[in-house]
C-alpha cells in the first residue's frame, strides 16, 4: 500500500493564517517497485487535492475520473459549489464505480477483494465554513454508516463514506469457497483526528505503515513538546507531520520490500483558495549544487530541468526556489556570536559579533521590532541584507531566528558572550508525577534529563513549584555544569521554559502506569532473586 498523511499547518497564528497539507511516499509495488510513482493530485478546481492508499489498479482510474468530473460544469471548476457538497458526489462516483466492477467476489478465498482495501484522503478549504476539511475515505460495513456523518451508495454490505475509523473486510473460514464464504468487516485502525493529542488540530493519515507512522510522529512530538504535550500551549502542528514521514523513509529505505520509499511528495491548499506542488530536496539540500537532489511528485528531475516550483528541505526547514542564474543560500546566523552586556538591574543590551565571511559586509543584525531584553527572555534577531547586490552570489535561508536572553547568574563582570553551538536542552526533559495524599486535586511533579541524550550529565532541572493543579503553569529552570560546554561544544539555548500540567485524567493515567511498571520492575527482581538463590 503506502502512507498518506494530511492536517492543517499553522503559519501565522496572531494573524489566522493556516495552510492545509497533503504528503506521502512515492513507492508502487506489485511484483516491482517502482519509487518515482504519484499518490497525489491536485485539480484544475484548486481548492481540494487528494490521496491514495491501496491497489493503483483502481484507485488511477478513480482519481482521473474525479479529474474529468470537476472539469465538465462551471460550478464545479470555479468553486461555486463548496467542498463539503463535493466530497458528498465524489463518494457516490466512487460507489457507483465500485459497483460496475465486474466478478469483484470471485477467486481464490486468500485473496482479499483489493477495492474494499483501498483508501483515499480528500481534503481541502471550504469557502462557506471558512475552514480547511480533511476527508478520510474508507469502505465501511452497511450497518455501521448509520452512525457515521457520511453519504454512500450501498453496495450490497459494504458501502464507501468518510468516518474515523478504517474497515477491512476478511473471511471468518478461509476453507469454504470465496463466495460461500462466511465474511465480516473488522476495524483496522483510526484513520481521522479531529485535535490531534487534543492540542494539535486535524489530522488525516491513512495506508498499512499507519501505525508505525504515528508512533514516529509522537517521539517527534514527545521530545518537543513534552509526553504529555506539557508545552503545547494549543499549537496546532508545524511541520512535524512531514519529519515523521522523512524518519519513516529513512528507516525503510534498506528493506526494498517495504510498501513505503523513494522521495516524500507534497501538496499545498491555501486559505485563499489556491493549490500548488511543492517539490522536495531528497535525501537533503545541497546549497553547493541546488539542482540535484530536487524530487517533484516522487520524480527525480534531471539536473538541467527548470522548474518554477519550490523545493523542501527538512534540514533546513524551509522552501528554495530553483532556476537559472540563482544565488546561493546560505544560513546567516550559523556563524555570528552574541554579546550580551548589562546595562542595569533589568536591561541587557546586545551586540551581534559577525563571522569573517565575506557576505557579512552586506549584513545587518538588529533586535526584532526593538524590543526591551530582560534577563531570561525571548526575543526575536532580524537579518537585513542587500538583496540587490550580486557581489558574493550569495542569499540568507532565514531572515529572523529566535533566541533567549540568559540569566543574571551567568553573566561575569557585567558581559556574556555566546562562545558555542545553541542546543535546546529542554528537549531531553520529561516529567514524573504523584499525588499528593489527602488531596483531591493536587500533585507534585518532577522534571528529569533523558539518559540517552549526550548532555544529560551536565544539566539539572528545577522546578520553582513542585505541587500544583491540573492546567497551572509552571517554570522548568536549568542548571548546565559549564564542562559540558568544552566537552561537546554545546551549551544552552535558553535556562528556562514555561509548561502546563495535564488534566486529571492524563495525570491519574500516567501515575498509574507508572506504579504498574514500578511493580513489574519490583517483581522481576524479586524473581532474579530467587533464582539466584535457588543456583547458589
Amino acid at each position: 500500500m503506502t502512507l498518506v498523511a494530511s492536517w492543517v499547518r499553522c503559519v501565522n497564528k496572531k494573524k489566522n493564517t493556516y495552510e492545509l497539507v497533503l504528503i506521502s511516499d512515492s513507492r508502487l509495488n506489485g511484483g516491482v517497485y517502482w519509487d518515482e510513482c504519484p499518490k497525489i493530485m491536485k485539480f484544475g478546481r484548486e481548492d481540494c487535492v487528494l490521496g491514495f492508499a491501496g491497489d493503483t489498479e483502481y484507485s488511477y482510474p478513480f482519481m482521473l475520473q474525479m479529474n474529468n468530473y470537476l472539469a465538465e460544469y462551471s460550478k464545479l471548476t470555479n468553486g461555486a459549489i463548496t467542498f463539503n457538497d463535493l466530497s458528498g458526489s465524489f463518494i457516490r462516483i466512487l460507489n457507483k464505480m465500485t459497483e460496475k466492477i465486474d466478478d469483484q467476489r470471485c477467486g481464490d478465498e486468500s485473496i482479499k477483494i483489493e477495492p474494499y482495501n483501498n483508501q483515499y484522503i480528500f481534503a481541502g478549504y471550504d469557502w462557506c465554513e471558512q475552514k480547511f476539511r480533511i476527508r478520510t475515505i474508507s469502505y465501511i460495513p452497511s450497518k455501521v454508516l448509520d452512525s457515521h456523518y457520511g453519504t454512500g451508495m450501498r453496495i450490497g454490505d459494504f458501502v464507501l463514506s468518510y468516518g474515523n475509523t478504517r474497515q477491512q473486510y476478511i473471511y471468518k473460514n478461509k476453507e469454504k469457497k470465496a463466495e460461500k464464504a462466511e465474511k465480516e468487516f473488522v476495524p483496522a485502525g483510526k484513520l481521522y483526528f479531529d485535535n490531534y493529542r487534543g492540542h494539535f488540530g486535524q489530522l488525516g493519515v491513512i495506508g498499512d505503515k499507519r501505525e508505525e507512522y504515528l508512533k514516529i510522529l509522537d517521539r517527534i512530538l514527545d521530545k518537543r513538546f513534552g509526553k504529555n504535550c506539557e508545552s503545547a500551549h494549543d499549537k496546532y502542528f508545524d511541520m512535524e507531520p512531514y519529519e515523521a514521514l522523512c524518519k519513516l523513509l529513512q528507516i525503510e529505505k534498506e528493506n526494498r520490500t517495504s510498501t513505503v520509499g523513494g522521495a516524500p511528495q507534497m501538496v499545498k491548499v491555501y486559505q485563499y483558495r489556491k493549490s500548488g506542488v511543492i517539490g522536495v530536496y531528497w535525501p537533503c539540500y545541497n546549497p553547493d549544487k541546488p539542482y540535484s537532489n530536487r524530487t517533484l511528485l516522487g520524480r527525480n528531475l534531471l539536473e538541467y530541468e527548470e522548474s518554477d516550483n519550490w523545493f523542501y528541505s527538512n534540514v533546513d526547514e524551509r522552501s528554495f526556489p530553483c532556476h537559472d542564474g540563482m544565488n546561493k543560500y546560505i544560513d546567516m546566523f550559523s556563524n555570528i556570536r552574541i554579546q550580551y552586556t548589562m546595562k542595569s538591574s533589568q536591561d541587557i543590551e546586545i551586540q551581534v559579533l559577525k563571522g569573517k565571511e565575506d557576505y557579512y559586509k552586506i549584513c545587518d543584525f538588529h533586535i526584532y521590532k526593538n524590543k526591551k531584553l530582560t534577563f531570561n527572555s525571548p526575543y526575536k534577531l532580524e537579518l537585513e541584507f542587500d538583496k540587490y547586490s550580486n557581489t558574493y552570489h550569495v542569499y540568507p535561508s532565514k531572515t529572523i531566528k529566535e533566541y533567549y536572553t540568559p540569566p543574571r547568574e551567568i553573566f561575569e563582570k557585567g558581559t556574556y558572550t555566546v562562545e558555542y553551538n545553541l542546543i535546546d536542552m529542554f528537549d531531553g526533559v520529561y516529567f514524573r508525577y504523584s499525588k499528593i495524599n489527602g488531596s483531591q486535586n493536587k500533585y507534585r511533579v518532577n522534571a528529569f534529563c533523558s539518559a540517552e541524550i549526550e548532555y544529560a550529565k551536565y544539566c539539572k532541572f528545577e522546578i520553582e513549584q513542585i505541587e500544583l493543579n491540573p492546567g497551572d503553569k509552571f517554570i522548568v529552570k536549568l542548571e548546565y555544569d559549564k564542562d559540558g560546554m568544552v566537552d561537546l561544544n554545546s551549551e544552552p539555548l535558553r535556562y528556562s521554559k514555561e509548561y502546563i500540567m495535564p488534566s486529571c485524567k492524563v495525570l491519574d493515567k500516567e501515575i498509574y502506569k507508572h506504579k504498574q511498571i514500578g511493580r513489574l520492575v519490583t517483581s522481576l527482581q524479586y524473581r532474579k532473586h530467587k533464582l539466584d538463590q535457588s543456583m547458589d
